[in-house]
Parts: structure tokens; C-alpha cells; sequence
């Protein structure tokens, strides 16, 4: 395809027929392809990962702040001789002893609740434990990802919203200009074909 009839086709050609709201508006839409095509992802990918980072960052914060310790303990037993029949049949597991070394160096022997019935005495378990090796609750599990998503996503429509906006915007201000330069050409016609001065 010509490079002049691609530039008639986009409305950017030296047509004396056509405005300059025509040239304007065409220019606006070309441009705002553009930012939408080329833009819109760098923005998202950078949203979402300027949001990852701060998540991760603030999971690991909490974890440090909360002095958790994420360490191994091991089993002293089967899990399976530990587990708890409720009264509607159903199956829970319950705490199994375990030893473990704490942060601080010193060896603790306690219950601990294993993934799995099917852990065997011996088998490593991941705990929670303070600096001095007491038990704690686990972390809240840190999502970097559904930050970093929902970010993106939200980053994401709010561009596309407001280059729409734009857009719209300066369309109708485009129009409200043709319409009055429309107007103001019928009452210059008008008087011509009147007779009315």
C-alpha cells in the first residue's frame, strides 16, 4: 500500500475538502491507537510490577516484624496413630510429637500438626516458631501474584478509561466547533439565497 493512500485512508492527506477538526480528530485517533497498542501494556507491566515488589517486600517485613521463623521439625511418631475421629465420621489430623532446633540454637520437643496422615516418625515438617523456638501461628500466606493482578487490572481499565475519555472529550468539542462554523456558513448562504441583507 502507497504511503499517500494510507495517509488518505487515515485522514492525514493535503485534501483541501477536508477541516482541520477532520485533521485533528485523525490525528487523535492515530495517536491514541498508538498510546492504547503500545502504551496501555507498559504501563500495566509496570503497575504490576512496581505491585508485586511492594507486596513481597511487605510479606517479608511482616514476617520479620512478627519475629516468625519458618524451620524444620521432625517427626517423633506417626502421624497416623494421631488422628481424630469426630462424631459425624469425619477425620482430622492432630498434633504429633516433634523436635526441633530453634533459631536461637536451642532443641525444643512439642506437638505439632503434620500436612499429612500419612507423615511417618522421621519425616521433616515445616513450623513456625518464635526466636526462642516456641510455636507460633504460621504467616498469613503472602500473594505477590493477586497483588501484581489485580493491579495490573485495575491500571489497565483506568487507562483505557481515560484515553477513552480523552477521546470522547475532544470529540465533542471538535463537533460543538464544526456545528458552530456550520451554522455561522448557512447564515452567510441563507442572506444569498433570500435576498435578505
Amino acid at each position: 500500500m502507497k504511503a499517500s493512500r494510507l495517509a488518505r485512508m487515515l485522514g492525514m492527506d493535503r485534501n483541501p475538502l477536508r477541516r482541520g477538526t477532520d485533521r485533528v480528530e485523525s490525528w487523535l485517533t492515530l495517536v491514541v491507537t498508538l498510546a492504547l497498542l503500545v502504551g496501555g501494556p507498559l504501563v500495566v507491566w509496570q503497575a504490576g510490577a512496581a505491585a508485586y515488589r511492594g507486596a513481597a517486600a511487605a510479606a517479608a517485613r511482616d514476617q520479620q516484624s512478627q519475629h516468625r521463623y519458618q524451620i524444620t521439625a521432625v517427626l517423633r511418631d506417626d502421624a497416623s496413630k494421631y488422628v481424630i475421629t469426630n462424631g459425624d465420621q469425619s477425620t482430622q489430623q492432630g498434633p504429633v510429637p516433634a523436635r526441633w532446633t530453634a533459631p536461637d540454637g536451642t532443641t525444643h520437643d512439642g506437638a505439632v500438626v503434620p500436612p499429612s496422615a500419612g507423615d511417618r516418625s522421621g519425616d521433616p515438617v515445616t513450623i513456625s516458631t518464635d526466636r526462642q523456638g516456641n510455636l507460633t501461628q504460621p504467616p498469613p500466606p503472602a500473594d505477590p501474584m493477586s497483588a501484581a493482578l489485580g493491579t495490573g487490572v485495575t491500571v489497565g481499565v483506568g487507562f483505557l478509561v481515560g484515553t477513552v475519555a480523552v477521546v470522547i472529550v475532544t470529540r465533542w468539542l471538535l463537533n460543538r466547533r464544526r456545528m458552530a462554523k456550520w451554522q455561522l456558513e448557512w447564515l452567510l448562504v441563507e442572506r444569498r439565497w433570500t435576498g435578505r441583507r
